[in-house]
């Protein structure tokens, strides 16, 4: 109520007004008043809602997800992927701290809340916290975000506010990542106002001077427009199962510019599309949160276990959610819908009922994808709102939002920032296929050009796709024109025109070494047969497919093709060359008598529709890192570059103008030896990455008429 309201009031009318305003203070007083008496230090009993005052020691010791992989680690050969820090940041500390490391497995942390408290998201104190290292990466691009903003407003003033969206499929767990985000807040001394749309309060976390702990207090509601928190403070809003007259209360055109805002909510923006129109101009970032991968599933399984388990053993429920991953895909809600029936008739009922319903759902897909195309996916998840997907409601749902979500992707924007739409499962994708495969001739072709037409961030990104076209469908015409110099040609006219052949499939082992990939090209060509090599499972992560075939005025040829669907892709120059020398040995024994011509092998990349302003470009070449300098220089000669001649007379001095060139973060830092093998990578990396490119087409049409 606005003031000129409160003064046309009668005196009768504002008394009890008033009263229940002092009423309010009052109580919000004794409730201050408590909860400093919960956080004197010498407290035995911690209030439920204030689990954040736990030691940030506590988990710092407990999460080895936080902590440098160590070298023994690094010999047991697991994968992972490095997030570089700011070159002061690693310049200050090269030691084993000097960068974050994540295990590739993303494997979570499961914390059970301490005696007396619970987690502000659980709904018993026996709760636990799972802390997913996706969720510690979309801090980490928050931080940076609004630590750079912050610059910004030191010395020119704020000009406007930043929000962050970070959203995804119902049911992934986005208002339980919350309870992450604020922990490592809190870590930073940073006061927060927490406003819960389902749960209709307002939690606010202030650190007062020196205080060890922050003060916690529980606001009503309405305080989210009376108020406003100071600048600097955090304003977190799970959208999640609120009310469209909560969604439209929106708080955050009444907040600072200096007020960082973070919005959990579903794909379906009615829940925060208000409040973004209201905001000031400021900078909205979309941050997609990806499904649950197996390990972590696994790594949660305990409790799980307690909950839905029953008196059957822990691999035998195990067993039964991992069957359900491979239907479902990673999200937590949909595979606990049938956790019940295994609690009360067994796994053998659970997965029937399952893979029925399963079975029901992907036809209902498959109708609607034929129907309408790939781009109706946009509109799936409206059909999915998080009000509407819990208990019995479920069923009144369409059924392919569950089957069929946005899914986060690498760009040139950074991680979780673009996002694709991508089946749930492969055994999803591959029943759509199977499916496709029915209909009659022109509707698939139909179907296929609507894939090429479509962008890859608004439609579907297969797996599988080009490998469907080239084993289930009949001789097909395609688009394509060479990759030159670092960008498309810009004529559409010099595209040229390809048709590819009817494949046989042939899945092929290729992790240990390619001795199998050789003889089953080398086989191809002796029986004159054109074949898909198809690498098992995902052993090698340069390359989807390779085709084998004949192709008019060049004969025999190896295509190498990936996949993508945005305007940039990475790629494996020196793994690619690897391929290309197997293949060429293939040809000399299969064809003993022949020249191997120098455009025998290439590297196809697949993508939607190209756009003559918007070329596809290739980027972010990257190698597996060698042990030795003796390594590198063999290396040149096995994929057929030739040692360099710099490497003859290789010293320190010389590879530092080579990483000076390449702009490699803190190679100052490192010793003699280190800096000679980084130049060297660099030099194989960039030859590598010159010739394959020169190999690259880019196919970007289907052409065959209805």
């Amino acid at each position: 109520m606005s003031e000129k309201e409160f003064e046309a009031l009668t005196p009768e009318t504002r008394v009890p007004l008033v009263a229940g305003w002092r009423d309010e203070v009052r109580k919000q007083k004794e409730h201050e008043a408590r909860m400093r008496q919960l956080q004197q230090p010498d407290e035995s009993v911690i209030h439920p809602s204030v689990w954040h005052t736990l030691e940030p020691s506590l988990f710092d010791r407990d999460i080895p997800l936080l902590d440098a992989i160590d070298k023994k680690e690094e010999e047991q050969g697991i994968k992972r992927k490095v997030l570089e820090l700011d070159m002061e940041t690693e310049t200050a500390n090269r030691d084993s701290k000097k960068r974050r490391i994540w295990k590739a497995s993303r494997k979570p942390v499961t914390i059970p809340a301490p005696p007396g408290t619970k987690w502000y998201q659980g709904l018993t104190e026996e709760s636990e916290l799972f802390i997913r290292e996706c969720t510690i990466d979309c801090f980490e691009i928050m931080w940076k975000a609004v630590e750079g903003e912050k610059k910004e407003w030191n010395t020119q003033g704020p000009k406007g506010q930043v929000a962050f969206i970070i959203t995804g499929p119902p049911g992934l767990g986005k208002s339980w990542s919350s309870n992450t985000i604020v922990w490592q807040l809190l870590k930073k001394r940073q006061n927060i106002w927490f406003h819960s749309a389902s749960d209709h309060t307002l939690t606010t976390f202030a650190f007062e001077g020196d205080a060890k702990h922050p003060t916690i207090v529980d606001r009503p509601e309405k305080d989210v427009i009376r108020r406003k928190p100071s600048e600097g403070t955090w304003f977190l809003y799970d959208s999640i199962g609120g009310s469209s007259g909560t969604a439209n209360m929106i708080p955050f055109q009444h907040q600072n510019v200096c007020v960082p805002c973070v919005i959990f909510s579903s794909p379906k923006d009615t829940n925060y599309k208000q409040g973004i129109k209201r905001m000031e101009a400021g900078l909205v970032w979309y941050l997609w949160m990806p499904s649950w991968e197996w390990p972590e599933l696994k790594a949660v399984m305990p409790s799980f276990y307690k909950e839905y388990g029953g008196g059957t053993a822990l691999g035998e429920f195990e067993k039964f959610i991992s069957a359900l991953h491979g239907l479902w895909g990673g999200i937590p809600r949909r595979l606990t819908k049938y956790c019940e029936t295994f609690r009360l008739c067994g796994p053998e009922a659970a997965l029937g009922a399952s893979e029925e319903e399963f079975k029901a759902e992907l036809n209902s897909l498959s109708v609607a994808l034929m129907s309408h195309g790939p781009r109706i996916v946009r509109g799936m998840l409206d059909n999915l709102g998080e009000s509407r997907e819990s208990g019995s409601s479920l069923r009144t749902v369409e059924p392919p939002s569950w089957l069929l979500f946005p899914v986060p992707i690498d760009s040139e924007w950074g991680p979780y920032m673009r996002k694709t739409y991508k089946f749930c499962s492969r055994q999803a994708e591959l029943g759509f296929l199977d499916h496709l495969a029915e209909q009659e001739t022109n509707a698939v072709r139909r179907f296929c050009r609507d894939v090429f037409k479509v962008p890859g961030t608004i439609g579907i990104a297969f797996e599988r796709f080009a490998h469907f076209v080239l084993t289930r469908t009949e001789s097909n015409k395609f688009r394509w024109k060479q990759y030159v110099n670092g960008k498309v040609e810009d004529s559409r006219d010099s595209r040229d025109l390809v048709e590819l052949p009817k494949c046989l499939d042939q899945k092929c082992e290729m992790k240990e070494n390619l001795g199998l990939f050789r003889s089953a090209i080398e086989e191809c060509i002796r029986n004159s047969r054109s074949v898909v090599i198809d690498p098992i499972g995902d052993q090698q992560d340069a390359i989807d497919i390779f085709v084998v075939c004949k192709l008019d005025g060049r004969g025999w040829c190896v295509l190498a093709m990936q996949d993508t669907i945005s305007k940039t892709h990475s790629f494996h120059p020196v793994k690619i060359l690897e391929y290309r020398q197997a293949a060429e040995e293939a040809f000399r024994a299969a064809m003993p008598d022949q020249e191997v011509r120098d455009d025998f092998f290439l590297h196809v990349v697949v993508v939607p529709k190209e756009e003559d302003n918007k070329p596809f470009r290739l980027q972010g070449a990257t190698m597996t890192k060698l042990a030795l300098f003796d390594h590198v220089v063999s290396k040149f000669q096995e994929i057929g570059l030739g040692a360099p001649s710099e490497l003859d007379n290789w010293t320190c001095s010389k590879a530092k103008k080579v990483c000076q060139a390449a702009k490699l973060k803190g190679y100052s830092q490192l010793n003699t030896n280190q800096v000679k093998m980084a130049g060297a990578e660099i030099l194989l990396l960039n030859a590598a990455e010159e010739k394959v490119k020169g190999l690259t087409w880019v196919l970007d049409g289907f052409l065959n008429q209805t």
